[in-house]
């Protein structure tokens, strides 16, 4: 039986691997909320936790070095559909991969996908990575399409929590002389 499980949930976090799509929704559709359950209720089950646990965070892992080295190949595409899968893969472990969430804002920008992009920054910033990296990546984007009041408010909310930061700092400033 402990086979069959782990055939399947390997099944399960590759499959979002060798996805074609290129929109989030479509790709996490490989891991849609019933499968997530399944996979919640082996890992909460009598079966060998550890393994599957093990075999989970070797997939999460490879996800994320795939996705680095589809991204050093400008193949943005791809990049994003490896981070997707460790972002989901950490989901099933109960993990947040903030570093995976992070490139998934940098491929989808590079795609100029700038809805997803913006996304995956805010979540950065609510959950505290990357710190002033992720509200000014996320300035930028709300710039291109001139939403400079929602940028300035997005600035203000990154400089209460990092004041020291001079690219914050300096958007303000360049914000203030062109007004």
């Amino acid at each position: 039986m402990k086979r069959w499980i782990f055939i399947g949930l390997t099944f399960l976090v590759s499959d979002l691997g060798h996805a074609q799509k290129t929109d989030t929704e479509q790709a996490l559709k490989f891991i849609d909320s019933a499968n997530v359950k399944i996979a919640k209720s082996f890992w909460l089950g009598s079966y060998d936790q550890a393994a599957v646990g093990r075999l989970l965070k070797k997939e999460q892992n490879r996800g994320l070095n795939e996705g680095i080295g589809h991204y050093k190949d400008k193949n943005f595409d791809a990049a994003l559909q490896q981070f997707q899968r460790s972002v989901v893969t950490g989901e099933l472990l109960g993990d947040v991969d903030t570093l995976a969430i992070y490139n998934c804002g940098l491929a989808a920008e590079q795609m100029s996908d700038w809805a997803a992009a913006e996304s995956y920054y805010r979540q950065c910033t609510e959950i505290g990575y990357k710190g002033a990296a992720a509200y000014y990546s996320l300035v930028h984007l709300q710039q291109k399409p001139g939403r400079t009041v929602e940028a300035m408010a997005t600035n203000l909310e990154g400089r209460d929590k990092s004041p020291e930061d001079m690219n914050l700092l300096t958007t303000q400033l360049n914000h203030y002389v062109t007004q």
